[in-house]
Order: C-alpha cells, then sequence, then structure tokens
C-alpha cells in the first residue's frame, strides 16, 4: 500500500479552503472554496478538503455527534527554511499560533505550531542550525 494523500473532514469547507489555499499558498489540484471536496499540493503530499457532513452520509454515521476529540489524533509537520520567517509571514496573515518558534534540542529541530480553521494541528519544522547530527 502506498499512502497518496490526507483527507481531512471539515465543517467549514470554504474557510479551511481559504486557509490552505490562501493563507499557506498549498497549489489548489482540484476544487474551489464552492465545492464539497478540493486537493492541494504541499510538496510530495496532497491534502484533501471534503465537507464533513458528506463523509457521515458515506459512512452511514450523520446521526452522530461531531463533537470535537479531547486529544489531537494527528498532526501535520511542514518542514520549512525558516521557522522564524515563516511564523512571522503568517502572523502579518492573522494567524494565531499554539506555540511560538522555540527549540527543541533533543529532536534537533525547531519548531512552531499553529491550527487550521477546523482545529487540525500543524506544525513548522526546520533543523538547529551549527546543531552536530549524531
Amino acid at each position: 500500500m502506498k499512502l497518496t494523500h490526507i483527507r481531512l473532514l471539515v465543517t467549514d469547507f470554504a474557510r479551511c479552503y481559504r486557509f490552505y489555499h490562501g493563507i499557506l499558498n498549498f497549489k489548489s489540484l482540484m476544487g474551489t472554496e464552492n465545492d464539497v471536496y478540493a486537493e492541494f499540493r504541499s510538496g510530495h503530499l496532497i491534502i484533501g478538503l471534503f465537507k464533513k457532513e458528506n463523509m457521515t452520509k458515506v459512512l452511514g454515521t450523520e446521526s452522530l455527534s461531531n463533537s470535537a476529540r479531547p486529544q489531537d489524533s494527528f498532526i501535520f509537520c511542514y518542514d520549512v527554511h525558516d521557522v522564524d520567517a515563516v511564523y512571522k509571514k503568517l502572523c502579518e496573515k492573522g494567524v494565531k499560533f499554539e506555540a511560538k518558534p522555540h527549540d527543541q534540542k533533543e529532536e534537533m529541530i525547531r519548531v512552531a505550531h499553529l491550527r487550521d480553521p477546523e482545529g487540525n494541528c500543524i506544525e513548522i519544522n526546520a533543523p538547529l542550525k551549527n546543531e552536530k547530527l549524531p
């Protein structure tokens, strides 16, 4: 099996579309903010957005609650050249961060964390400069 893409099931499709396309500048492969499905390219990965209500109909779970999970069950991790520069650029676009840029010396990376409009966690990271790899 080969992972082809990650699909996010979202309640506010248009807002999420604008976030991934307009704020993060991912290339749109298909769909618009007025559709129920869209795909974006981010490096070698494809991220799909799909209206959550449509997927519940497919799975037969439309009668179940859409309540939020108590803990994150996944995180998107993106390698960037300069965490601080990307952080500044996204802050200028109005993005609020869960965690400002900081070093995680044990992992030898600099990271910052934000959330998309649906609350999905996103990490931006870069290797620490001048750190020697084991």
